[in-house]
């Protein structure tokens, strides 16, 4: 039986999902190879493998706030809640967030901390 919480958990990420999906398109611009850029303050909602992330950025100061809730793509495979997960990446830099199945979302920021590109890569890829 999924315990209350989880289900709290599940209801807030559908309704950021909403939110997210309606903002990502307006900001996203998109290079297959790329990833997808962002500008700050837009939403996002990426999936990689079995794992969905939802979130946003503000600029602070000299560096991407990042925010995000990581969880299962598929809601049948819901084994554990979703995460919130909080980082600064500094403007130039770049991070990635490892999944359990091996695929990777990695997060870039721009030199002026203005946007943020996302790539996906899937376990095997060069």
């Amino acid at each position: 039986m999924i315990a209350r919480n989880t289900i709290a958990a599940l209801i807030a990420t559908a309704a950021l999902i909403g939110t997210a999906g309606a903002y990502a398109y307006a900001a996203a611009g998109s290079d297959a190879a790329a990833g997808v850029r962002y500008a700050a303050g837009a939403g996002f909602h990426e999936v990689v493998g079995q794992t969905h992330a939802v979130g946003t950025f503000q600029t602070a100061g000299d560096a991407c706030a990042m925010t995000m809730v990581v969880g299962a793509a598929n809601v049948d495979d819901v084994i554990a809640a979703p995460a919130r997960v909080e980082f600064a990446l500094p403007a130039g830099g770049e991070a990635a967030v490892k999944t359990q199945d091996g695929a990777a979302l990695t997060f870039a920021c721009t030199e002026n901390a203005g946007a943020v590109t996302i790539a996906k890569s899937l376990p095997g890829a060069i």
